[in-house]
């Protein structure tokens, strides 16, 4: 990592005759459907004369190995169909191409009449009790929302004064108390205890070598250790925040010790007096900006906007990132590359994703924005941002949490590019605590870069969003029928492109939900 150190403090230019190198590290796929017997997966991508082999591989989303289809195709072949998938089954599909002596990779997720998931969906909402007792009602509403969105949601209170282990053994009797199979989400409200891990510097600057925020270590809930015993950072660490010591509540581990079984996202907006305005003023305006986002007050196309700076940072290409998520997410033909230009044209226009990266500093992307200038009209939803420093988000008017706390359309923002994430899923369903659980676990199933697995992958913002919304049905009623031994449901049809309703059913309000029809 340390070799990176000159570039990412010193590579400030731009040559734009090169900046889309990048996009060239990574291999577009977009995909057609045919729906009539037999129903077909058609996958395709571009073509280049210097590839000598293209395979292609698949998964179901739950498996880990990838088995292979086809590993025969040339540099003529731009189109693989794939008839053996089932309906009704997630899959994900993987390019590996030889190109110029280099190996390549793309990824995207396809499926057809796939159902929702029957697991139950179980959040723990955890809300640092001052906040809480000044904002009960706005936190109260958020929390609504999240249960009309699918999840049964817990509520605790943490203490400012509390340690991490603390806050964690609540977490841990919580997971006792739910069914073991459920898709598990954690939200952090507030000034929850931010554990701090590892003797890491993911953005290779030796001052910055230590531990950073973990808040992975509340999503591990298998009973890994974790050990405050033997990391000491070395003199050049500068933060005191990063200086790590045996025995000063900062755990050793740099990697995850055990694959998290929760996803998890923190939503920290205090100490950002950038902005203008009250902490609780951020907060509430962003709960009601979720709001908005899940009963799709506003149209928001699905669009996204990119820009790399960085180019290939020795040999790293973490740009490649920038192009792989854009492209899976929206299509080529629907990413907007904007070189020089990526703050103006999303604070022009509405997106639902947005990534960039360039050099940094705690307050900001260089050359791209500043965390005053993201206070306003930020239309992007989902947020990728990669420099230097300020994925280390613990610190006052920090630019990743600045990214979520503005007026405009931003919910999540998340540091990508050490290690590369993974949002694919989002396509076809899975939300953003599914995209980070999957990024924080991934150490080789899928191309990860530089920091794979490492403490400091974190979400800022909502974990349980998701990249489509559909609009909430309309004036709902309930009949009983049949003396009173049925239900009649009736509504509004839904103003969105829906192909079937599904029904789930549970016998109390706060209970376990099923699909009845």
């Amino acid at each position: 990592m340390i070799k990176y150190i000159f570039l990412l403090t010193c590579f400030v230019y731009q040559l734009n005759g090169f900046c889309q190198l990048a996009e060239s590290k990574m291999v577009p796929i977009w995909v057609n459907y045919t729906k009539t017997n037999p129903e077909k997966i058609i996958l395709n991508w571009n073509y280049i004369a210097t590839a000598t082999t293209t395979a292609v591989w698949r998964k179901q989303i739950e498996e880990n190995t990838w088995k292979i289809l086809i590993s025969a195709l040339t540099f003529n072949d731009t189109v693989y169909t794939d008839t053996s998938f089932k309906v009704g089954v997630f899959y994900e599909y993987m390019l590996v191409r030889a190109v110029s002596g280099s190996v390549i990779y793309g990824t995207i997720a396809a499926g057809l009449n796939i159902a929702p998931p029957k697991k139950n969906m179980e959040c723990l909402v955890i809300v640092d009790s001052n906040l809480y007792s000044r904002l009960q009602k706005p936190i109260d509403n958020f929390i609504e929302t999240t249960e009309l969105d699918g999840w049964r949601v817990k509520l605790m209170m943490s203490q400012v004064n509390q340690t991490p282990p603390q806050v964690k053994a609540k977490i841990t009797d919580w997971n006792t108390t739910i069914p073991f199979n459920s898709e598990k989400s954690i939200i952090l409200i507030g000034k929850v205890p931010i554990p701090y891990s590892g003797n890491i510097a993911p953005d290779a600057h030796i001052e910055h070598v230590g531990a950073w925020p973990a808040d992975c270590y509340y999503a591990e809930l298998n009973g890994s250790t974790w050990n405050d015993i033997s990391v000491t950072t070395p003199a050049s660490t500068t933060r005191p925040e990063n200086k790590n010591i045996p025995g000063d509540g900062k755990f050793d581990e740099s990697a995850i010790p055990d694959l998290l079984d929760a996803q998890l996202g923190r939503i920290y907006l205090d100490s950002l007096t950038v902005m203008g305005v009250s902490a609780d003023s951020l907060y509430i305006r962003y709960f009601e900006k979720i709001a908005k986002y899940k009963t799709k007050n506003k149209y928001i196309p699905r669009t996204a906007c990119i820009e790399d700076r960085l180019n290939a940072l020795g040999s790293e290409w973490p740009g490649r990132n920038v192009f792989q998520n854009a492209y899976s997410l929206v299509g080529k033909d629907s990413t907007v590359w904007a070189p020089n230009s990526f703050l103006a044209t999303i604070k022009s226009k509405p997106f639902l994703f947005a990534q960039v990266t360039s050099t940094g500093g705690y307050t900001q992307v260089i050359n791209v924005a500043t965390n005053a200038q993201v206070k306003d009209s930020m239309n992007a939803v989902f947020q990728g941002y990669f420099g230097s420093y300020f994925g280390d988000w613990d610190n006052k008017n920090n630019f990743l949490r600045s990214a979520i706390a503005g007026v405009g359309l931003n919910l999540t923002a998340v540091w990508a590019g050490r290690p590369q994430w993974i949002f694919h899923h989002m396509t076809l369903g899975k939300n953003i605590g599914y995209a980070t659980k999957t990024t924080q676990n991934n150490v080789n199933t899928y191309y990860a870069g530089a920091s794979a697995n490492n403490v400091h992958i974190a979400l800022m913002g909502d974990p349980t969003l998701k990249f489509h919304i559909v609009a909430p049905m309309k004036n709902l009623t309930t009949l009983l029928v049949n003396n009173k031994t049925e239900v009649k449901l009736n509504w509004d049809p839904v103003e969105d492109d829906v192909s079937r309703y599904y029904i789930f059913k549970s016998d109390s309000l706060k209970g376990f939900y099923s699909i009845s029809v």
